[in-house]
């Protein structure tokens, strides 16, 4: 029945105008309620469920509790706080902006729940969960019931909180950090050892269809396999970051529920080594080095906290907001941080050449003498924004994103895919670069023959049309399980090729092996020379949470695929460099734009994505070299050029992204570009009949 009297007596505001309102204790729970349902239990849930989301940008104990208790209480009182401020103003517009953000937060909630389903449009979904909103404003205003019930549920933030900081994965961070055991194994060798992990990089990348190591557009890694042993069939354990490197440090098959963590993982080549040697170790998205061994000290808490408000707008977005409008957003799944602004992107991309300078600078401080060095990079991982040259392309202009829908699967368009790979390649080529850089530091040491080194993939990736782009599927396993592993021991001075069917898990106990070093613990893998023959593979699938078993058989295929789709696109002898001049009429790359103007009238437009970063280009630090433009009036598979600054640059074709319209893009030589402003241009390619190719232009938006 509605109310006569408003809430419990003595809790409405006195002399309040609205005899239903609620006194300033009880609106700030019903506002808390609200906003618990409607933010803090599924972003909880899903940051409960990803502890390396923390791990990776190095948030412990006390950042993990600040976020937590601010996120659940800050905004719903803050909104009481704004509520008291109208009423000091006006009496009468306190209730109306009370009954606002009750209808706001219902809203909310009821958006979050439907973002489940994609049966309704975005403009549908948002008009419904705003209609329920003011229905429940409505009736919390007419209905004690209701009221009552928002009383009710007011502890649910704290049940949330509990549930998040006692229970969920994320919880083992905020725990005191148990003491690991460390070993402190001295191997019979003394030899300094070396572990280079790169991210998500398939042996096919480094490959010639002929089955050896690419000396043209890889070097290093073919350097690397000159006084190595390469182990050709290896394959990784898991195809995410999070289990795929942990199983490589610990030996160990991945499970589920368990952190990167020391705590969770206490077994591993650090703890190992710990107290015997030195440890030099920089991990990217894993802490299972302890902290009594490694430092801890990275940067301030106000830093971390920053990087961590920045990825959770992003985060908060997806969480909210219908599918179709969180395309544009940059992904949540493809990296562990630095997606929430293009500025801490950019600062994430330069992380690597930081662990470069820290793992050099470690090496040199230990010389000829035994240490345990580590290095995960992040390279060639998306975002594909680097050059090999490690210079950055500007990363506010693309992203695969709009290439993959939400299963994490290409568009069902080869060109697209290509691109992507393209970029992907020069990125690759960075990775080269990294590994050359300490190569070289090793060699002027006079210390590379005496070391033990094992270089290593975590997973790989795939670039199959409608596929699949890393999940683990029978159809993509040969590109996403199939990574490189080159084992050097110590003395070895002439490369092998091996067929023996290595798994990551072999690493620990293949150094340990190299270094003489007896084992205290048990693990999974055996040392890589010793590795039987499987006809199975079996690996660790993020989605669906569990492990699949894939015949060897089906591994070879998939590899082979990417290898050619990678000979196709740069040709049989040609360089990285090719990777911008891919595309239909490759003899046309340099010719005057104009001087192919087939003097048809416009047709179809563009609009290109930043289209300030062509207008002050500075050559010695970033460079737009990923074109995006939107298409109007132009057809998915039609052949465009770019042209900049009058020249034609590069070639692309119309696809249609997972937004639904028709995009553009295309990898644009940086050699095109001039200090200072630049005109960039699109053009139709028309091939007249037994004619030289001409062009015609697209109207710019």
């Amino acid at each position: 029945m509605a109310s006569e009297g408003g809430d419990s007596a003595g809790l409405q505001r006195p002399g309040s105008a609205e005899p239903w309102l609620p006194g300033p204790w009880l609106r700030a729970g019903h506002l808390v309620a609200l906003w618990a349902f409607a933010f803090v239990q599924p972003l909880f849930d899903l940051l409960g469920r990803n502890a390396e989301f923390f791990v990776a940008r190095g948030n412990g104990r006390a950042d993990i509790l600040i976020f937590a208790f601010a996120v659940a209480l800050a905004p719903p009182l803050a909104m009481l706080a704004i509520e008291e401020l109208v009423g000091r103003a006006s009496r009468r517009a306190m209730p109306i902006v009370h009954l606002a953000l009750v209808a706001l937060l219902a809203a909310a909630f009821v958006l979050g729940a439907m973002n489940e389903s994609s049966g309704l449009t975005a403009a549908l979904q948002i008009a419904l969960a705003l209609a329920v909103g003011a229905g429940v404003a409505l009736a919390y205003r007419a209905f004690d019931v209701v009221r009552s019930l928002a009383t009710f549920l007011t502890p649910a933030a704290a049940v949330f909180l509990a549930i998040f900081l006692l229970f969920s994965e994320a919880a083992d961070l905020i725990r005191p950090a148990p003491d690991v055991e460390t070993f402190a194994a001295v191997g019979e060798r003394d030899a300094p050892v070396l572990l280079i992990i790169f991210d998500e990089l398939p042996v096919a990348t480094l490959m010639d269809s002929d089955g050896t190591i690419d000396a043209r557009r890889f070097p290093n890694f073919a350097r690397l396999a000159d006084t190595s042993t390469w182990y050709r069939q290896a394959t990784t354990v898991a195809d995410r970051t999070a289990q795929a490197v942990p199983a490589i440090l610990t030996g160990q098959e991945p499970g589920a529920d368990l952190a990167p963590t020391a705590g969770d993982h206490p077994r591993n080549l650090f703890t190992l080594f710990a107290g015997a040697y030195p440890l030099n170790a920089w991990e990217s998205a894993t802490r299972l080095c302890p902290v009594s061994a490694c430092d801890r000290s990275g940067d301030s808490l106000t830093t971390r906290l920053r990087s961590l408000a920045f990825d959770l707008r992003v985060v908060s977005e997806h969480l909210l907001l219908p599918e179709s409008l969180t395309v544009d957003l940059p992904p949540i799944d493809q990296a562990f941080f630095g997606f929430g602004e293009a500025e801490e992107s950019r600062f994430v991309e330069g992380l690597d050449s930081e662990r470069l300078a820290g793992l050099l600078e470690g090496l040199d401080r230990s010389g000829r003498k035994p240490s345990f060095n580590f290095v995960h990079f992040d390279t060639p991982h998306v975002p594909w924004h680097r050059l090999p040259s490690g210079r950055s392309c500007q990363s506010e202009t693309w992203d695969a994103v709009h290439m993959m829908d939400g299963d994490d699967a290409w568009v069902d368009n080869r060109w697209a895919t290509l691109q992507a790979l393209g970029a992907h390649l020069l990125q690759a080529g960075y990775a080269d670069r990294l590994l050359g850089r300490v190569i070289d530091r090793l060699e002027q040491q006079g210390v590379w023959n005496g070391a033990a080194v094992v270089v290593v993939a975590d997973h790989g990736v795939a670039f199959d049309p409608g596929g699949l782009r890393r999940t683990l599927s029978a159809e993509n396993a040969g590109a996403t399980l199939r990574v490189p592993l080159f084992v050097k021991a110590p003395g070895q001075r002439r490369g092998e090729v091996s067929g023996r069917h290595a798994r990551t898990v072999d690493v620990l106990p293949t150094i340990a092996e190299m270094v003489a070093a007896e084992l205290p613990f048990a693990v999974d893998g055996v040392p890589a020379d010793a590795a039987p023959p499987s006809p199975e593979v079996t690996a660790y699938a993020q989605h669906p949470d569990a492990s699949q078993t894939i015949p060897r058989a089906r591994l070879e295929p998939a590899r082979a695929r990417l290898t050619a789709l990678k000979e196709r696109l740069l040709g049989p002898r040609g360089s990285l460099r090719e990777v911008f001049a891919m595309g239909p009429e490759r003899e046309l790359v340099g010719a005057a734009a104009a001087a192919l103007d087939s003097g048809a009238a416009e047709e179809g437009s563009y609009e290109l994505v930043a289209p300030e970063s062509y207008s002050d280009v500075e050559l010695a630090a970033e460079i737009p070299c990923q074109l995006v433009a939107t298409l109007d009036g132009v057809a998915e598979g039609e052949p465009l050029a770019v042209a900049v600054n009058g020249r034609v640059a590069a070639f692309t074709r119309a696809y249609t992204a997972t937004t639904g319209a028709v995009e553009a893009f295309a990898l644009v030589d940086p050699g095109s570009f001039e200090p200072g402003d630049n005109q960039v241009e699109l053009w139709r390619i028309v091939d007249p009949p037994g004619a030289r190719p001409e062009l015609a232009p697209l109207a710019a938006g």
